[in-house]
């Protein structure tokens, strides 16, 4: 008997826009104009950069893997979910919980009211239900999948990795949300978010971005199968992981083991730079130097003339999702550079050299660089197929979109990674590509934003059948 599975949420695109658009790279706007222009923020900054980060984190990014997984994890593993109604909650406490936290924090930095330590807590509560409820629908697709499942079992480590890293991120930030609202201090510890960020990039986005790319690249961008041992991949990347957080963790409560615990860490990160360097070597995805899985598949070419246009070269559509593989080439370019600049700073450390750029410009790359441009590229391949669509509104946008973010993040970047270079950009040049940066990521989201939407909207008859 065939399974039936519950249909796409859009609920979860439509509030991952949103929360983009409005405190994510809406208030990053603000926080590069700050930095470039002097457009003085004064004491409301460090609520804005909590905001932001957290809205970029927990509501453009997790919500839309949230989304997706939700829908393509059970028709991956030919398990229905056990719940189906329950997406719409886990999307509905997520964003209330993102909400509530923004305000609190701006109602906290302009009264001090003992109520917005309240609401602070509450919002921490909301948002670690709606963590662990995705994370326990999640783990009963994959429990009760078969184990021989050839679609899921290859993938499965990278999956269980993942949901071991929402427990953890929802756990640290949650939970010291919580204690920070019971306590009479700040209300956020600047240390204990940071590592939940850290354990989201390297325990969530990554390795579900390894996944999906693992097992939907050959059939989207017509790249080889995964022929090489990607449960062993999977097992000593987050080795490697474990080895570069773990002494940042004991670092927080203050574990007196010093050098002993920098050169673990070191060890880690350069394990971890040479593993994703490896990746993207199998994916073959920027050197494109093996056959496609369809070689030889083809058959001989049609006796008679073909009726339909002739797909693009080396992709199996027809254009009408625009050129969604720009910004997934883009993507996987700074997890490139991600990876290199690892190796460099692991070195640095092992050798005890100056390392020439903090954790933020790593962070931007795996989060702005890989993430967002990875998203502004598979959501408009991904999510019409996943609604019945057959075609985007508008394919050219997809390329404008790709446009503006990658000149976003190379602005936001690359005047912190050459400003130690001999070849350093003058500083008012660089200042204001930093500023422009905002600018161009909230136009990039923007415009992805109008063609999803414009594209959901279509008259039924633009639309496959269900």
């Amino acid at each position: 008997m065939r399974a039936t599975h519950a249909g796409f949420n859009s609920a979860f695109v439509y509030s991952a826009l949103a929360l983009a658009l409005v405190p994510g790279f809406g208030l990053a706007v603000g926080l590069a104009m700050h930095l470039a222009f002097g457009w003085s923020l004064g004491r409301w900054w460090p609520v804005v950069v909590q905001i932001h980060g957290h809205a970029q984190v927990f509501g453009w990014l997790a919500l839309f893997i949230m989304g997706v997984s939700l829908f393509f994890l059970p028709r991956f593993s030919g398990v229905p979910l056990r719940f189906p109604s329950l997406p719409r909650w886990i999307c509905a406490l997520l964003v209330l919980g993102i909400l509530s936290r923004s305000v609190a924090l701006f109602w906290f930095n302009a009264a001090s009211a003992p109520a917005a330590r309240g609401l602070f807590g509450f919002s921490a509560l909301l948002e670690i239900a709606a963590i662990w409820l995705y994370v326990a629908l999640i783990y009963l697709s994959i429990r009760r999948a078969e184990s021989r499942h050839k679609a899921i079992r290859a993938v499965r480590p990278y999956l269980a990795g993942a949901l071991l890293g929402w427990v953890l991120c929802g756990a640290v930030v949650g939970i010291s949300a919580v204690l920070a609202a019971w306590s009479t201090g700040a209300l956020f510890d600047q240390g204990w978010n940071l590592l939940g960020i850290d354990f989201f990039t390297g325990l969530v986005l990554l390795p579900v971005a390894f996944a999906f790319s693992i097992r939907t690249f050959p059939l989207y961008l017509r790249l080889p199968a995964a022929r090489w041992p990607v449960r062993l991949f999977a097992m000593l990347y987050f080795a490697a992981f474990a080895l570069e957080i773990i002494p940042v963790a004991v670092g927080l409560v203050d574990f007196p083991l010093g050098v002993r615990l920098q050169t673990v860490h070191a060890l880690g990160r350069l394990c971890k730079g040479v593993l994703l360097l490896a990746l993207i070597w199998h994916l073959d995805l920027l050197t494109r130097s093996k056959s496609p899985w369809t070689a030889g598949r083809e058959g001989d070419p049609p006796a008679v003339p073909r009726l339909h246009p002739v797909p693009r070269s080396h992709f199996p559509d027809y254009g009408e999702f625009g050129h969604f593989e720009w910004p997934v080439y883009m993507a996987y370019i700074w997890l490139l550079a991600a990876g290199l600049c690892e190796i460099y700073s692991a070195v640095a450390l092992l050798s005890g050299a100056f390392i020439a750029f903090d954790a933020s410009v790593l962070r931007h790359m795996y989060l702005g660089g890989f993430g967002t441009l990875l998203l502004l590229g598979m959501a408009p391949r991904m999510v019409p197929g996943f609604l019945g669509i057959r075609r985007l509104a508008y394919p050219r946008l997809v390329a404008l979109s790709f446009y503006l973010g990658g000149s976003a993040m190379l602005f936001r970047v690359l005047p912190y990674l050459l400003s130690f270079a001999p070849t350093a950009l003058p500083s008012r040049l660089a200042t204001h590509l930093f500023g422009l940066s905002g600018v161009l990521g909230f136009l990039a989201v923007a415009v992805l934003a109008v063609n999803l939407w414009t594209s959901m909207h279509r008259p039924r008859g633009l639309k496959t059948s269900d």
